[in-house]
């Protein structure tokens, strides 16, 4: 039992092993949900016996590191006697070090460092229309949050943020803007989050969930919303809705199965793509992940994922379907939380391998010929990347 835990969680660690963690008024019963899970544990348990621990690579001249989005090469000159400077500039970051300064220090200490200053821009730009008060904000190494908000008006932020897209920090900016007037995670904050713009921009659009709403996703004038939710605007929906830009609830519903509900959405040439912990959808089985045409029926586009615990992320480019999630196979293929679909429903040969213990991906974004994921995890491949990283398509 953990006073921190908002929902039920199990994690399988190589040292500790099961790990069941429920919040302090779980209605959930441990015996049944190891009941429920028993499968999902065998496996990975299974798994995890026999397979080794991925080699860590140490950062060295001419790696990539992740930052606001995009890639910067490590660029070092070694030199005796000079004091230690690192900065970024096209597309490198440039450090100048003594020989024994150890290269993944000062490349942390330059993140903690962009980190404080990105931070408190966005804070400022993002606070400037809502006027909320926070007493102090502090850059901090935290290993399962991106950022927190205190009862005191406290502030924290992973200073592993400035690696993901601007986006993705002010998202967690105005996450945490709202914990100072609503700390919980009740219907009140959600709705309060759905009332901000990017800008910081409070507006009137309002769809009123009654639940948790965890994934968006625009085409033209249509906001598709996805989450936990059973009604918006007073109306049954389960799990996913659409809603136009004036507020106004459309009726297209499609029916889905109560486990888990919708997790990320991502719209592209009038399909709508949809992941989560779902299993069916108007009566047809679909496996964690689907396809709609916009505001119309399920398509025939089907990565069927039934040992998936989730599919959390979803990114579309051109003809390819990116999934992310807590997975170890697709379609009967191993592949570790990440997995490329075509339009057509078919496993491309694309595999990052992102590490499996204790982790999952939960957001993606493409641009030109990189895939950029966040979510939780220590390596991709066999490379040391924490939460964060960006591959080759």
């Amino acid at each position: 039992m953990s006073p921190r835990a908002r929902a039920w969680s199990l994690t399988i660690h190589p040292d500790a092993g099961l790990t069941v963690v429920l919040p302090p008024r779980a209605r959930v019963d441990p015996a049944d949900l190891l009941h429920a899970k028993a499968d999902w544990i065998l496996r990975h348990l299974d798994r995890l016996a026999r397979r080794p621990l991925p080699a860590r690579t140490a950062l060295e001249h001419g790696s990539a590191v992740p930052y606001l989005g995009g890639a910067l090469r490590i660029e070092v000159a070694a030199l005796e006697g000079v004091a230690t400077a690192v900065e970024a500039a096209d597309g490198l970051l440039r450090i100048r070090a003594a020989p024994h300064r150890p290269l993944h220090a000062l490349v942390e200490a330059w993140y903690r460092a962009r980190a404080d200053a990105v931070i408190a821009e966005r804070l400022e730009a993002v606070n400037a229309s809502l006027g909320y008060r926070y007493t102090r904000v502090t850059i901090r190494d935290q290993k399962t949050r991106w950022g927190s908000c205190s009862a005191r008006g406290n502030l924290a932020f992973n200073w592993r943020l400035v690696m993901a897209p601007i986006e993705i920090v002010d998202s967690v900016v105005v996450h945490e803007l709202v914990h100072l007037v609503v700390l919980s995670h009740s219907r009140t904050f959600w709705n309060r989050v759905a009332a901000i713009d990017p800008a910081g921009s409070a507006t009137s659009w309002d769809p009123n969930a009654d639940n948790p709403v965890y994934a968006l996703a625009v085409d033209a004038t249509t906001v598709y919303i996805g989450g936990q939710f059973t009604h918006m605007k007073g109306q049954a929906r389960s799990y996913l809705a659409a809603v136009d830009a004036s507020g106004a609830l459309s009726t297209w519903n499609p029916v889905i199965n109560n486990f888990g509900g919708i997790s990320t959405l991502a719209v592209d040439n009038n399909i709508l793509y949809a992941g989560g912990s779902f299993q069916t959808i108007n009566g047809s089985t679909r496996n964690r992940a689907a396809a709609f045409h916009t505001l119309g029926d399920l398509t025939t586009w089907d990565p069927d994922a039934p040992t998936a615990w989730s599919i959390d992320g979803l990114a579309v480019s051109g003809n390819t379907v990116y999934l992310g999630g807590w997975f170890s196979e697709i379609k009967s293929q191993p592949r570790n939380r990440l997995a490329a679909f075509d339009t057509d429903g078919n496993l491309t040969s694309w595999d990052p391998n992102v590490s499996t213990m204790n982790a999952t991906v939960k957001a993606i974004a493409v641009s030109n010929n990189t895939v950029c994921f966040g979510g939780f995890f220590r390596n991709v491949g066999t490379m040391p990347l924490s939460n964060f990283a960006c591959v080759a398509r």
